[in-house]
């Protein structure tokens, strides 16, 4: 799964021209996003997508914008069908992360789970988990 962060994090935009053509389903995928001093949540958005050998299946992501003047909210990507997920995140100001171990692969998160927190970092740096 280390291929996934990779893929996604640059697949990023193009993902959310395609988001949304799936099926879906009633499930969802919630969790806290952080971002660093100096930047605020505005404008983030929080991408899921079903995993397929390792990649982001893009015909099939949901995704939600987040919105705020702090450094951390909440979101919840509703229309979740069932199976793993990637998570994945990023800004147009250059904020970028996943939800991911300490080895830097990304951990699969099944429809329904909450809690999926993590950090943004400025591209190239290395994201954090939090647990």
């Amino acid at each position: 799964m280390k291929n996934f962060g990779v893929i996604a994090l640059t697949a990023l935009v193009g993902l959310l021209a395609a988001c949304g053509g799936g099926a879906g389903g009633g499930n969802s995928i919630s969790g806290t996003i952080n971002v660093p001093a100096g930047y605020t949540v505005n404008q983030v958005v929080v991408v899921a997508c079903p995993f397929s050998a390792d990649n982001c299946d893009q015909s099939n992501g949901k995704y939600t914008t987040l919105s705020g003047s702090g450094t951390s909210a909440s979101y919840r990507i509703d229309g979740i069908g069932t199976g793993d997920y990637g998570v994945v995140a990023g800004s147009s100001s250059g904020l970028v992360g996943f939800y991911r171990d300490a080895q830097n692969n990304a951990l699969p998160v099944k429809a329904g789970s909450t809690n999926i927190n993590f950090s943004l970092v400025a591209a190239g740096a290395a994201s954090t988990r939090q647990k």
